[in-house]
């Protein structure tokens, strides 16, 4: 964070610091309202695109185990993107895991969001412009695969 404003760096520690409490470290990822699904003793539900950005701030405060929690999280991510050549979902993420597959006729908005292609794609790209190095090429390798099928899986 050394490289951005005062203003910028202490928005991105703000939300970093409101987003830990989201944070399920034996999924890798951010879950959607705890309190909820702890109250109705429910497994919680956990957000794809939420966690990938949790991952990009993580990158950016590189402190303590940042960097291990971050590489994580993309690979918990990269786990969900729907690799169907063919239908009108490929190349899109899960909004959740488990997450129900699209059926063969998916409607668009309901079995999936077309959108999560470039709001997770965007964020692998932002990922691996600003820390390729800090990486393990395998995961990069994943990244760059992803964001390939996040681009063909969009419509003409």
């Amino acid at each position: 964070m050394s490289n951005m404003t005062s203003f910028a760096a202490s928005l991105a520690r703000a939300s970093l610091a409101w987003s830990e409490q989201f944070w399920d470290p034996p999924a890798a990822l951010l879950a959607l309202e705890p309190e909820v699904k702890a109250a109705a003793n429910t497994a919680p539900q956990h957000s794809v695109r939420n966690s990938l950005w949790f991952a990009l701030g993580l990158m950016l405060r590189n402190e303590g185990d940042d960097r291990a929690r971050a590489q994580r999280v993309i690979a918990a991510v990269l786990d969900n993107q729907y690799d169907t050549p063919g239908t009108v979902y490929h190349g899109t993420f899960r909004r959740w895991p488990g997450e129900p597959r699209p059926p063969a006729e998916a409607l668009i908005w309901r079995d999936y969001d077309p959108n999560w292609r470039q709001f997770v794609g965007t964020t692998l790209a932002l990922l691996l412009e600003e820390f390729d190095t800090a990486l393990p090429p395998a995961l990069a390798a994943r990244m760059d695969r992803a964001i390939q099928l996040a681009v063909v899986g969009e419509p003409p």
